[in-house]
């Protein structure tokens, strides 16, 4: 029989964005993008810049740091 266990912690985290100091991002340029899509079972969807054909990743937990609820 196979069994799978919940995680222990109840918030996921970025490990990539751990150490970012709040204050510089603050400071970065921003990007006007659109979203194309988002899949919120997933957590996750993509960006499209404007003026680029680059899409930008986009997780649950960046827009919840951004003051987005999920609701």
């Amino acid at each position: 029989m196979l069994s799978i266990a919940p995680p222990e912690t109840t918030s996921a985290s970025l490990a990539d964005f751990e150490n970012v100091d709040n204050a510089e991002v603050a400071q970065m340029l921003l990007e006007a993008a659109r979203v194309k899509w988002f899949d919120k079972a997933k957590r996750f969807g993509f960006a499209n810049i404007w003026g680029s054909s680059e899409d930008v990743c986009v997780h649950v937990e960046i827009l919840r740091s951004s003051g987005l609820a999920d609701s």
